[in-house]
């Protein structure tokens, strides 16, 4: 499961307007995406910029910024097997 406690996004000036509305819609992305494994702690995640156009949903921009955010997360590694210090 992936808990954002602070999400900032910089949107161009023409989409501003419309940046509670995308900020809800990446956290229901993020909500139904399978892509976030493992345990991992991170105190920031900068997540490099997301070509969108004005003419795109809400929807569809919400859907490219959590495809970036789940890129950018580190990779899982699996959990070692209770007692064994093996991969499980």
């Amino acid at each position: 499961m992936l808990m954002i406690d602070k999400l900032t996004l910089s949107l161009p000036r023409a989409l501003r307007h419309r940046a509670d509305r995308i900020a809800h819609l990446v956290g229901e992305s993020l909500a139904g995406s399978d892509g976030t494994t493992g345990d991992a702690r991170l105190p920031s995640l900068t997540v490099p910029p997301v070509s969108v156009h004005p003419r795109q949903s809400d929807r569809e921009i919400a859907g490219c910024i959590a495809r970036s955010i789940v890129a950018a997360l580190p990779t899982s590694r699996p959990r070692a097997a209770p007692g064994t210090g093996e991969q499980s």
